[in-house]
């Protein structure tokens, strides 16, 4: 149940962000990718990732978009 409470407002968020679309929608893309990205570094330490590049290419891919 703590799962389902913790989805509901994340399933909010999305409808709102993709409804809304646009330059909120990009900004957060922007976040979330940033957010799933710090996760794989902190899994991933010991190969060394080079983070700022990757945030730095996350963030100009959506942009391109």
């Amino acid at each position: 149940m703590a799962r389902v409470g913790v989805a509901i407002p994340w399933i909010v968020f999305a409808i709102v962000i993709v409804a809304l679309g646009g330059i909120p929608f990009a900004i957060a893309l922007i976040g979330i990718s940033i957010v799933g990205m710090a996760e794989l570094f902190r899994m991933t330490r010991r190969f060394h990732p080079l983070a700022p590049v990757a945030f730095a290419a996350a963030a100009a891919l959506v942009i391109a978009a």
